[in-house]
C-alpha cells in the first residue's frame, strides 16, 4: 500500500476518539441513516485498518456530498471526515514515476 494512503488512514484512524468526543459518533445504523437521508450517501468504498478498524466511504453523486467513517472493533461508527464535490473516478491515474 502506498505511503501516502497509508498515513491518511492512520490520520484518519487516529482522528477517531477527537470525533467521539465532538459529538459526531453513533451506532453504524444511526450514521448510516443520516448519511442517506440528510445527504443520499451511499457507500462507495470499504476497508479494514491493521487494528481491526472498519473505514468505510459514502458519497452522493447528486448531491456531490461524501463522508469517511471509522467503526472500532469495540465501539461506535465515527464520522472522521466529510466534504463536497465528489467526483466518482472509473480508472485511477496513473502515479508518474510509478509502474503500473
Amino acid at each position: 500500500m502506498n505511503a501516502l494512503i497509508r498515513a491518511v488512514i492512520a490520520s484518519l484512524l487516529l482522528a477517531a476518539p477527537a470525533a467521539a468526543q465532538q459529538g459526531n459518533c453513533a451506532t453504524h445504523q444511526e450514521i448510516v441513516v443520516r448519511l442517506a437521508e440528510g445527504y443520499g450517501e451511499t457507500m462507495q468504498g470499504i476497508g479494514l485498518g491493521q487494528n481491526g478498524a472498519m473505514v468505510e466511504l459514502y458519497a452522493s453523486i447528486e448531491t456531490g456530498t461524501w463522508t469517511i467513517t471509522v467503526t472500532l472493533p469495540s465501539g461506535p461508527t465515527c464520522i472522521v471526515a466529510s466534504g463536497e464535490s465528489w467526483q466518482q473516478v472509473r480508472d485511477a491515474a496513473p502515479v508518474p514515476g510509478v509502474a503500473g
